[in-house]
């Protein structure tokens, strides 16, 4: 409380004139403050806080404090006190405190507190004191200096900088040429001028520094040595994009004369110059002119317009892109189409769609268009001009799908039946990208129309691209191909009906087992045997695996089933580890082959009950598995959620590891686990 009521009397002392008094106030917060750390309290900071604001009301309080923080600059104290120093001078400072604020520039942990407040005193000694240390600084604290020369935009410190252009530390060059075009004065432009006529072309940093020189020309008011300028930087030897922002800034600098200058480009051979000029055209209010001089420009220029006009969205330039598909140059008509994607309308579909089926450029800035084309109808436009030849039929296909054209799938199911193949491929890929549940139906009706084995397997692709993606709403679309005469029919049926899911197509496939074809009856085994296993509504394909693994008549038929059967237990997550380990021991007496015994161990080895132990222990003894059962006893015996085992079970399952195992890793640790369990 005592130091609250010390720092309100100081401050009301600063205020009403009582100057010798403050004074003593403050010594205990200025003595704080010079031992201050960062981290630490800011007890004393936030005092001097509120004296330097309130110092504005009172020259004798701030010249007192000016003092104070100058002071403080000379005197030992903390780097955090002086920066403190440096930054509450920013605020109040005067000329008086700059020779305290001069001698920290060379300081590389306080010349950049010292500069920031050099940077703001408005007095010129403020800029006198850093072109003063300028040439006696090296690196960091050099370019620092400069930068803050900069930042006051002292034009008496042009000479200096311009000395230093040259300089061996390509930073203090940069930041010289920087400083000289924030200045922006005549004269500094000129010094950044002169040296770039002197320099290589590969000092971009100069180059930048002159564009943003003769931007600061033209913001100020001198048009026409903005203008010099920006000419100057427009040359081949300079960068495109220093070239762009040059030719930007003098349409800017000189907008009377625009037009003329970007035609006169556009019109000229250099290339480079064409993409500069076009660029420009990108950012005028009004590119009408440009749209109505279209014609007369060369090819390679009409090029440049018409897809900056396209790209702009421009509207009103739709009759002159429309004008120039007339063109007797490829690359113009394939700039024009582009274009229309950006500006056409309805009207144009017609145009587009004829050119949508031409080979090269000009087909792919059709299609391209069309795709991107957002005039009302157009879907509708583009399905009315699919009577075009069969190459354009097929790309306008390709535009449908493209365009998401959902509402027009009908006209794309009836193109299924185009005369030309091209056109059916091109169909049919469209539905499988967008098909929707309708068209499983109509794929299904297709199938049945033809024979030809490409074409049923075009057809078959997209049917499992829409069961797949629509799933079990599918399968009533796609169950009466499985009672289909033609046997491949049924075994099209049986590979969508896996992608549909669902109990109706479990039970379509189950019926499929008895197909009286033998590559029916396979492929619906192999079918049922890796069923997705989908909860909740495929997860019915266990029981009748585990009959067909009983009751197979070949051994195929029966190992596919019995892996089947293993891969939806273990796959069930619904079901408990005791449920699962039952569900394995139904077919213990039917595996006999390794294989089938390793998918068993693998099954079970991670169930912690003691069934599943004691069938891995059974596994122990067969020479063609041991390895693999004994190493999951010891990895099973460990756990330690092990249920409804008792310590007997698991040491007689751990002795069996330990006779059994060959590999010394498993023998040992089995026999260490025994013993432990003793």
């Amino acid at each position: 409380m005592f130091r609250q009521r010390m720092t309100t009397w100081c401050l009301a002392a600063v205020l009403t004139g009582w100057g010798a008094s403050a004074r003593a106030g403050l010594d205990e917060d200025f003595q704080a403050l010079a031992a201050h750390e960062w981290g630490q309290s800011d007890a004393a900071l936030s005092s001097i806080d509120k004296a330097v604001a309130a110092a504005t009301n009172s020259e004798a309080a701030r010249k007192d404090l000016e003092t104070r923080l100058a002071q403080l600059l000379k005197a030992t104290a903390t780097r955090s006190a002086k920066c403190y120093a440096c930054r509450k001078l920013a605020l109040i400072g005067t000329k008086d405190c700059v020779p305290a604020l001069a001698a920290l520039l060379a300081d590389k942990d306080l010349s950049h507190a010292a500069r920031s407040a050099l940077e703001t005193i408005p007095d010129t000694a403020a800029a006198e004191a850093l072109r003063d240390a300028m040439p006696n600084l090296k690196g960091a604290v050099k370019v620092g200096v400069i930068n803050s020369l900069g930042v006051r935009r002292d034009a008496a410190s042009v000479a200096p900088l311009a000395a230093v252009l040259g300089d061996a530390d390509s930073q203090v060059a940069a930041a010289a040429a920087s400083a000289l075009a924030r200045i922006g004065t005549a004269e500094a432009a000129r010094a950044l001028f002169d040296f770039r006529a002197k320099a290589p072309a590969a000092r971009v940093p100069v180059s930048v520094a002159c564009v943003e020189a003769a931007e600061a020309l033209s913001q100020a008011g001198d048009k026409d040595e903005a203008a010099k300028r920006f000419q100057e930087l427009i040359a081949p030897t300079e960068p495109l994009w220093i070239q762009t922002a040059a030719f930007r800034g003098l349409i800017a600098a000189e907008p009377e004369r625009a037009f003329q200058r970007v035609m006169t480009v556009l019109q000229g051979d250099d290339s480079l110059r064409r993409a500069v000029a076009g660029e420009t055209i990108r950012t005028v209010n009004d590119p009408k002119p440009y749209a109505d001089a279209l014609g007369a420009l060369p090819p390679a220029a009409q090029v440049i317009v018409l897809n900056v006009l396209g790209q702009r969205g421009y509207v009103a330039a739709r009759g002159a892109i429309v004008a120039a598909l007339r063109s007797p140059d490829a690359a113009v008509r394939a700039a024009a189409l582009e274009a229309l994607g950006h500006v056409g309308t309805v009207q144009d579909v017609p145009r587009l769609a004829e050119a949508a089926g031409k080979p090269g450029a000009e087909g792919d800035a059709a299609r391209a268009a069309l795709v991107r084309i957002k005039a009302p109808g157009a879907n509708k436009a583009i399905v009315a001009a699919m009577s075009q030849t069969a190459a354009a039929r097929a790309a306008l296909v390709g535009v449908l799908a493209a365009r998401w054209a959902l509402d027009e799938l009908p006209a794309l199911v009836r193109h299924t039946e185009d005369p030309q193949p091209e056109v059916r491929a091109a169909s049919l890929a469209a539905i499988a990208t967008m098909g929707g549940q309708q068209q499983a139906g109509d794929l299904v009706r297709l199938l049945q129309k033809t024979r030809v084995p490409n074409e049923r397997a075009a057809i078959e692709n997209a049917l499992l691209a829409v069961c797949g993606r629509y799933g079990a709403v599918c399968a009533p679309h796609v169950t009466p191909l499985v009672q289909s005469r033609d046997s491949g029919l049924r075994v099209i049926a049986i590979h969508a009906l896996v992608s549909c899911g669902g109990h109706s197509a479990l039970a379509a496939v189950r019926s499929a087992i008895k197909d009286p074809e033998e590559t029916v009856r396979d492929e619906a085994i192999r079918t049922l045997s890796s069923w997705p296993n989908k909860w909740p509504d495929d997860t019915g394909a266990r029981e009748p695996l585990l009959k067909l693994a009983r009751s197979a008549k070949t051994t195929s038929h029966q190992v596919l089933a019995l892996r089947g059967y293993l891969q939806c237990v273990e796959n069930d997550k619904r079901l408990p580890s005791q449920q699962k380990a039952a569900e394995v021991s139904k077919v213990l007496p039917l595996v006999t082959r390794a294989e089938e015994k390793r998918l068993v161990i693998a099954t079970i080895g991670s169930l912690p009950t003691g069934g599943a132990l004691e069938m891995l222990a059974g596994f122990a003894a067969d020479p063609a598995v041991s390895e693999e059962a004994c190493a999951a006893i010891v990895n099973l015996a460990a756990r330690s959620d092990l249920k409804d085992l008792s310590n007997q079970q698991r040491q007689k399952a751990l002795r069996t590891a330990a006779e059994h195992a060959k590999a010394d890793t498993t023998k040992k640790k089995a026999e260490e686990m025994h013993k432990a369990s003793q």
